[in-house]
């Protein structure tokens, strides 16, 4: 979440909107591809690339201790 926040996209908010909208749905797998699809359309990334994009943040955000 620290990474979406971090982002000047508004990522965060549009994630978070997508997953509070009212859903039927109550099955782990729909809510779980529901969860994917909102990041996917917050981002404008695959999961892949979001992936990599979060490590390469936490790399640079996150000191090695």
């Amino acid at each position: 979440m620290d990474f979406l926040l971090s982002r000047e996209d508004g990522a965060a908010g549009q994630f978070l909107r997508r997953l509070k909208e009212p859903t039927a749905e109550t099955s782990p797998e729909k809510l779980a591809e529901r969860a994917r699809s909102g990041l996917q359309k917050a981002t404008g990334r695959t999961l892949a690339q979001f992936d990599q994009d979060w490590a390469e943040w936490v790399s640079k955000t996150y000191s090695r201790r």
